[in-house]
């Protein structure tokens, strides 16, 4: 049965991402601020979400889908199997952009992370826990020289926890920030002097593509900071993750 639904999730992804290029371009967008004006959801987001729920439901209706654009609590979940979604991950990418953001999908088998998907959408590259876009270099093995992908609320919430956020980035050959959480941290695969860091990210936002960097055998940790929040680190040399 997983084999089924990995095949679900492949093709899901991809068929969807179709769609939802044609409604960028095709349609207007309504657009709403959830918590101020870095964080905001269209019409578009739920859209993708109400898609894969209706195509879950009809081909695995036992199993339960869990995404970003709630519209009403979720109910707990005992069964096997558990979608998670990131409808559209990097949403201010997408409405002011048109790139640079992905579909997130993870499969989860008794609440633990099973098989991933992140789609970039624009470039139309597929990135999944078989691994194939990766490097073989392991990549740097001093931070300063690597790339730190880190945003500013990050940075705030470093300033909180009253560490230097300068001094964190100082320790890198430079900083950068591209607005999608889930490709920055895929593309440590692709880029082995990428580190990324964030405060701030929710099980929808990583948990596909922590899957994809487990599977290829990089470094991805995520703990846990409070009201469904995860400080999550990825990079793809060990010894850069122990510093």
């Amino acid at each position: 049965m997983q084999d089924e639904r990995i095949q679900f999730g492949g093709r899901w992804i991809l068929e969807c991402a179709q769609h939802l290029r044609k409604k960028r371009s095709a349609e207007s967008l309504i657009l709403r601020e959830k918590n101020g004006c870095s964080d905001i959801v269209t019409d578009h987001d739920l859209w993708v979400q109400e898609d894969l729920i209706r195509n879950v439901s009809r081909c695995f209706p036992q199993d339960q889908v869990i995404g970003e654009e709630e519209t009403k609590p979720s109910t707990p979940h005992e069964g096997e199997w558990q979608w998670l979604v990131d409808p559209i991950d990097g949403t201010g990418n997408y409405a002011y952009l048109g790139r640079e953001y992905s579909i997130c999908l993870a499969l989860l088998r008794w609440g633990k992370p099973y098989y991933g998907w992140v789609y970039d959408v624009t470039s139309q590259i597929l990135y999944d826990s078989q691994g194939r876009h990766g490097v073989r270099t392991s990549g740097p093995e001093r931070t300063e020289h690597c790339l730190l992908y880190m945003g500013y609320k990050t940075m705030k919430d470093l300033t909180k926890e009253g560490v230097d956020p300068y001094m964190v980035c100082g320790q890198f050959a430079g900083v950068r920030y591209e607005g999608c959480a889930s490709l920055e941290i895929c593309r440590v695969l692709q880029e082995p002097a990428r580190v990324y860091m964030s405060s701030h990210l929710k099980s929808w936002d990583f948990a596909a593509a922590a899957c994809i960097l487990q599977s290829a055998g990089a470094v991805i940790r995520a703990v846990p900071v409070g009201h469904g929040r995860y400080y999550v680190y990825a990079c793809k040399n060990k010894k850069v993750a122990e510093i």
